[in-house]
Formats: C-alpha cells, structure tokens, sequence
C-alpha cells in the first residue's frame, strides 16, 4: 500500500504534524516573509543603546528542512536584543533574523532538546560579523548558516567605535510574504464642443484638460497598506499643429499634498515640425511612491502638462473626439 497523509480526518486516524506544513506551503506557494509591514519591524530601543527592539507580529518562513513546507512564526509581544558594541578599528554588519529550530524535520540539523518544555524552537537574534551589505532573505543563504531554516528581518549597519544602534543603521529586508496588488483603470472624455490647449510654460504645468479637476471619474481610494502606484497614462485623439510645437507631459496624485514628490517622471512630446495638423496618441508609465500621509485616503490623479514651444494657437490640443486613460496598480513593497 503506497505512503499517503493529508489533511484531515477525524476518528483514530492520525494527522501527521507535516502536513500543516505542506497545507500552509500549499495555500502560500514560495511565500517567505512577513505578514504586513507592521510585523516584526526593527527599531532602536528608547532611548537608543547597545540594542535593538523587534515588533510583534507574524511571518512565513518557508522551509529549508523538506521541499514543500512553510513555518509560521510569531511574536507575541515586543523584544529587545542585544548588540555588541564595535571595535575603534572597524565597523560591523549584523542580521536580525528569526529562526525555527525544529529537531524533528526531516534533514535537520538540530539535536534533540534535553527539555523540550523550555527550549526555544522559533528563536529571534543577531548573527554578528556578515558580509556589507549583505541583502538575502533566506538564512540559509548567510554564509555559515547553509542548512538552517529562517527569515532575515533587517540588517544592521554599525560604524566603527560604537555602542549604540540609531535608526540610520538598519535597514529592513524581510517584505510581506504575499505582496498586495490592487488596480485601477480611469478614464475621462471631453463633450460637446469642448477644445483644450495647452497654455501653460510653468514649470507646474496644468490640468489637461482643466475640466479633470473636477472630474469625480479621476478619484481613488488610496489602499493603506499601498506603498507605491504603477502607473500609466494614454492620450487618445490629440491634436498635432504643424510647425514648432512641443511640450510635456505627467501625472500628479493629490495636488494640495507635497505635489513635486508625488508624481510621475514627465515624457516629452514634440510635433517634429511636420506642417499639417493631425492625430496622435501620447503616453506615458511611471512608478510614484505614495506617502504615509495619502495612504488610506481619497484622491484625485491629475493628468498634468506644460508647453515649451509654440504658442497658444499652436499647440496639442483634446476636443470632444479626444480621451484619457489612466491605469493605476497599487502595491505593497517591502
């Protein structure tokens, strides 16, 4: 009779421990990280010292023992961990990581435990003295730890001559184990008999078309956990005068909050002195990194542009046969 388990049936049948493991990897895949960017952040102690506190929250670690397996891990209150002071000589690089220590998975490296009641089989702490700028996720890929199964959270980066952990030295490398996504497609149309050039030399541009500030079709509802926007933007049945015109063009989220750090980069349009006037489509893609204060929030994306050259009869132009496109992928990055 061939080998089988699975989850779950009652009676006297026994469940192997394994297959939570494999349930947990099943429902997961490759996920190895944290929960969300609140679990198990870094920080100093307060105030700072020769120390490090770790947040609670939970983690996937997946399973460097046997294929196929994932480890959850918590912790359930927060915790400080020591670090050694540096040398006058030289400065150090550490990792935060957090460890199972199962000595009954197959392949595993660690002994059985003498007391199994009081031993620490998912242990927090510093591995000192890794290579700068060390940046994996996976403990068994620190030098000396082949065979071991964890989750690196953050790297420490402490200069020379020591005794203290500010803020600046450490960086975090664990992301969420299952990064979220979330897209939104808009679009905006002129009527009637509606014609909008683009008027403005200023640096700050203007809405094109104008009519957009208002438009309730240009709002989104900022996810909390969204850490940037992918975004993309098309310019449908533009109008091209001849001659010498030019300009760019970006998109802008949330105009009355910090709007020179919370837009995309500007794409160039130029007509290439070509005489006649004609149809075009213009584009543009960019990634914007949303700030903590937009998150969570309501807010319009302004398609935005500016001239720079030509003049206002010679420029592109949208009218009631034109539209606008814009497509906006949240996401959560670690």
């Amino acid at each position: 009779m061939a080998s089988t388990s699975g989850w779950a049936i009652d009676g006297p049948v026994k469940t192997p421990v394994e297959d939570a493991r494999r349930l947990t990897y099943g429902l997961s895949g490759d996920a190895h990280g944290v929960a969300s960017l609140s679990d198990l952040i870094t920080r100093p102690t307060n105030p700072t010292g020769g120390a490090v506190q770790v947040s609670p929250g939970s983690c996937l670690i997946k399973s460097r023992y046997s294929d196929g397996q994932t480890y959850l891990a918590s912790l359930n209150e927060a915790t400080t961990l020591a670090v050694t002071p540096t040398p006058s000589g030289s400065g150090r690089t550490d990792l935060v990581v957090f460890e199972v220590l199962d000595p009954w998975a197959q392949n595993s490296p660690v002994p059985e435990p003498l007391d199994p009641e009081t031993f620490e089989f998912f242990k927090l702490h510093v591995i000192e003295g890794v290579p700068a700028g060390i940046n994996v996720k996976h403990l068994h890929q620190v030098p000396g730890y082949a065979n071991r199964t964890g989750l690196v959270l953050s790297r420490l980066t402490i200069p020379a001559n020591r005794g203290d952990v500010q803020s600046s030295m450490i960086s975090r490398i664990a992301g969420p184990h299952t990064p979220k996504e979330l897209t939104r497609v808009l679009y905006y149309s002129l009527s009637g008999s509606e014609v909008e050039l683009i008027t403005s030399t200023s640096e700050g541009g203007q809405t094109w078309p104008t009519q957009a500030e208002d438009a309730g079709e240009l709002g989104l509802d900022i996810p909390e956990w969204a850490t940037h926007a992918e975004t993309q933007a098309a310019f449908y049945g533009v109008i091209y005068p001849g001659g010498n015109a030019r300009g760019m063009l970006w998109l802008q989220l949330a105009q009355t909050v910090n709007p020179n750090n919370v837009k995309s980069q500007t794409t160039s349009w130029d007509s290439d002195g070509e005489s006649n006037a004609h149809r075009v489509t213009l584009g543009l893609a960019d990634t914007i990194a949303i700030p903590q204060e937009l998150r969570g929030t309501r807010q319009k994306i302004f398609p935005r542009a500016r001239r720079t050259a030509g003049t206002n009869t010679t420029t592109a132009r949208l009218n009631a046969t034109s539209s606008i496109a814009i497509t906006v992928t949240f996401q959560e990055r670690g």
